[in-house]
């Protein structure tokens, strides 16, 4: 059996109790010789069950299972807004991994008020919480205090965004591979005047812009800029609460066109049933007229589209499952070292879907 496979035992039997607490399990020299690999391998093969409290390395004795913790740690997950489906899928994702490591986990909700956001992240050094899971704001005021809770050495792991001028840990969706793909399905069904919607002021959306139009130049087909409709909003916040008006605004400026496009990218993930309904407006059909294609279906509205839309799936529940166990480890530290510290990204890519609103061109 690889040690890998032997490390997840050990990990089950700790937290099923079948390893008591203060119980010896071993040295590392001793899973030297039973696994057949170096010792610098085990210590690194073992380092997370010590991040993360399970275990504890006694000098010249051995490896131990951890006494459980008296003190029960807090972790604070700070939302925009928790009317947000997306959301609230990240913090249960969160709930359901700090329960199982005896964490409290506790919500603030921003009520989509950036200036409450701010406030919180400023407080969240001098407050009573062990470390946090921060859902992304994106936005240029939002990036600088993070700058500042860096600063600190307070640990907190950053969800649904990697920034660019700083390095924190993160847990993203890969954006630009995700629009990669679109831009292949779209190019290989014969689809080369394709129009994108999104808030271009968000990042992600941006580098799935990026990723469409080099898969689509990949495929030799031409780029054309000015199908590309910003739909505006500073920030996801604004962008939200803004969307309706600019997504019917920005289909009908795409379908009016004498050259209008043969689909749309909803590059936002959020607007698909708008898409569609602005397209009925025109007396237009889906897929025979236009077809459609969204990023993701956050709000979970694809299921009442008809047709069903094509699009790109991700679980947003297990972003918040993978943000609280790079978050644990940070906190079972000693001391955070969040200047110099190594810093964990980690990239879930989407699975395509398809679905009836995508046709192949008619030639």
């Amino acid at each position: 059996m690889k040690s890998r496979d032997q490390i997840a035992e050990l990990r089950t039997a700790i937290e099923s109790g079948k390893l008591a607490p203060g119980e010896m399990v071993g040295t590392e020299f001793a899973f030297s010789q039973k696994w057949g690999i170096a010792r610098n391998t085990v210590r690194r093969r073992i380092a997370p069950l010590i991040d993360e409290g399970l275990l504890e390395r006694r000098p010249g004795k051995g490896l131990y299972v951890s006494a459980p913790n008296t003190v029960t740690r807090t972790v604070q997950v700070v939302v925009p807004d928790l009317s947000w489906t997306h959301v609230v899928r990240i913090v249960r994702g969160a709930q359901e991994v700090g329960a199982q490591r005896g964490l409290h986990t506790q919500v603030y909700d921003a009520h989509g008020q950036i200036g409450l956001d701010l406030e919180m992240l400023r407080r969240l050094p001098d407050g009573p919480t062990d470390g946090a899971i921060v859902v992304s704001l994106h936005h240029r005021r939002f990036t600088e205090v993070l700058v500042e809770l860096k600063a600190t050495g307070y640990p907190f792991v950053l969800v649904d965004q990697r920034l660019h001028d700083i390095e924190v840990p993160t847990v993203e969706i890969d954006n630009y591979g995700g629009g990669y793909v679109v831009g292949q399905k779209l190019a290989e069904m014969g689809h080369h005047r394709v129009g994108f919607l999104g808030p271009m002021s968000l990042q992600v959306v941006a580098d799935r812009m990026n990723g469409f139009r080099d898969a689509t130049l990949d495929a030799g087909v031409l780029f054309d800029r000015s199908l590309v409709v910003d739909l505006g909003g500073d920030g996801v916040a604004d962008w939200l609460n803004t969307r309706l008006e600019a997504t019917q605004d920005g289909v009908n400026e795409l379908l009016r066109r004498p050259d209008r496009p043969t689909a749309i990218f909803d590059g936002s993930g959020d607007v698909a049933p708008l898409i569609y309904r602005a397209v009925q407006q025109l007396g237009l059909r889906i897929p025979e007229d236009v077809s459609v294609v969204s990023f993701d279906d956050s709000a979970k509205f694809s299921q009442f589209l008809e047709p069903p839309v094509a699009q790109l799936k991700h679980s947003w529940d297990y972003l918040g499952r993978a943000a609280m166990e790079v978050l644990v480890p940070l906190m079972n530290r000693s001391k955070y070292d969040g200047v110099k510290g190594e810093i964990e990204h980690r990239v879930i890519s989407p699975a395509w879907e398809p679905g009836a609103s995508l046709h192949p061109r008619l030639k």
